[in-house]
């Protein structure tokens, strides 16, 4: 697969995992059938784990000699461009939510992307000059 694609791919999968997991915590009336700080948990929890592991499959990818820092720096910005406007899609457009309410809420959680890629990143070039 082009890397490209694996990037869009994956960058998808960060949102879309999560979001998944999420319509079986609501029942057939559209309410939580947990509670909204187990909800929240749950999404920070499955939105890390899935990314983070995501971002480990999409490096490991990439072919030897590649500037790990720099595609963690990519990963990381693409990453969070393609959340954030899968989520402004969804909760902003088709759900009604303030774009305001939306960041405060849930759009600055989605920082962690690039903080952890960009570390992945870093952490690959480490292990790489180490060799």
């Amino acid at each position: 697969m082009h890397p490209h694609l694996r990037l869009l791919i994956y960058g998808i999968l960060t949102w879309l995992i999560p979001f998944v997991l999420s319509l079986f915590l609501y029942g057939p009336d559209g309410t939580l059938t947990i509670g909204v700080f187990a909800f929240k948990s749950l999404m920070i929890i499955s939105g890390a784990a899935s990314g983070a592991l995501l971002i480990f499959l999409y490096l490991r990818s990439l072919p030897a000699g590649t500037n790990w820092l720099t595609a963690g720096i990519i990963v990381g910005i693409s990453w969070l461009l393609i959340n954030w406007a899968l989520d402004l899609m969804v909760m902003v457009a088709l759900f009604g939510m303030g774009g305001w309410e939306w960041f405060i809420e849930i759009g600055s959680r989605y920082l962690v992307i690039p903080a952890m890629a960009i570390l992945a990143g870093a952490a690959a070039e480490i292990g790489a000059e180490k060799r």
